[in-house]
């Protein structure tokens, strides 16, 4: 499932489809840390560094970081931080293994699927980055 995090039509898509509650923020899928600009968000040397060393570790690492600005209110949903990496799965269920799993889950509201083969893995693990720095694992 994917969609583009910078058009909020694309991002309410998801969570209909995912039966995602709509209080929770998503966690969107960036190919580099250089995407967070796309978003207004800046990120100074200290929060690069430490996002750099998440992202080069070899288990798949969600972050959530600050990003208050009331424009995101459609990813953060208030909660003021935007997490980066969008999982393949409907809410409370695990991720899709195969492309039948995968059109279980979504059936027709994904415009096409990509038969990867089958897929293992565990959920990202997720961190969250606060204002002050503090850093906090929220989903090992």
């Amino acid at each position: 499932m994917c969609g583009s995090a910078r058009i909020p039509k694309a991002v309410e898509a998801i969570y209909s489809a995912k039966n995602r509650k709509r209080d929770k923020p998503v966690i969107a899928l960036i190919a580099s840390i250089e995407d967070i600009r796309k978003f207004n968000i800046a990120i100074e040397k200290e929060m690069r560094k430490k996002l750099l060393e998440f992202w080069s570790s070899e288990r798949p690492t969600s972050v959530a970081i600050p990003a208050p600005a009331p424009a995101l209110q459609y990813l953060h949903r208030g909660t003021g931080q935007i997490a980066f990496r969008i999982p393949a799965n409907p809410e409370g269920m695990k991720p899709a293994e195969t492309i039948i799993e995968a059109i279980e889950y979504f059936g027709n509201s994904v415009n096409f699927y990509v038969d990867g083969g089958t897929l293992k893995g565990n959920p990202s693990r997720l961190i969250r980055i606060g204002k002050n720095g503090k850093i906090e694992e929220i989903r090992k």
